[in-house]
């Protein structure tokens, strides 16, 4: 395995309604991109018509095309990889979503596909998403609300039902 995010091994019934935290490794680096997304299609008992909708949603989301998607998951960049992570773990419509870090390390075009992706699939499907960044950017583009938490109690909390921040900024 050579990916970005490592699941939450759950029971099916439970794992499809809840996905993943970026951690290590869970493409599998011999497969394709596509070779993946039929796999996971199996695992999860995705019906064919909602995995092509799903998938064709996702990967026009993401940008990405035909060749990078039949290339060896080894052989992608580490922005390529984690559009892939991405699509792969959202290929099943989760309701709860963990994301930690989804952008490090990534170029700032990569990294605002992403923050466009989780907002808009947020917004479209409701989804609740725990994300957890140091990256400032990442918390004012994708966020409704802010919980910051020191030595596992909070100590910072912002944002109300109408997605405002409250002025909240990196400076």
């Amino acid at each position: 395995y050579c990916g970005i995010y490592q699941r939450f091994w759950l029971p099916v019934s439970e794992a499809s309604q809840t996905d993943h935290s970026p951690g290590h490794e869970s493409l599998p680096c011999d497969l394709s991109a596509v070779d993946t997304f039929a796999y996971q299609k199996l695992l999860y008992d995705i019906p064919e018509q909602e995995y092509r909708e799903s998938l064709k949603r996702l990967t026009e989301l993401l940008r990405l095309d035909t060749i990078l998607l039949n290339t060896q998951v080894r052989r992608l960049s580490l922005g390529e990889r984690m559009k892939v992570e991405l699509v792969n773990s959202f290929l099943y419509s989760p309701r709860l979503i963990f994301l930690d870090e989804p952008t490090i390390g990534l170029d700032i075009g990569s990294q605002d596909a992403i923050r466009d992706f989780i907002r808009e699939y947020q917004q479209k499907r409701g989804a609740s998403i725990l994300l957890t960044s140091h990256d400032m950017d990442n918390i004012e583009n994708t966020c409704d609300r802010i919980l910051i938490l020191k030595k596992g109690r909070l100590a910072f909390r912002a944002g109300n039902s109408s997605g405002s921040l409250l002025g909240i900024s990196a400076n």
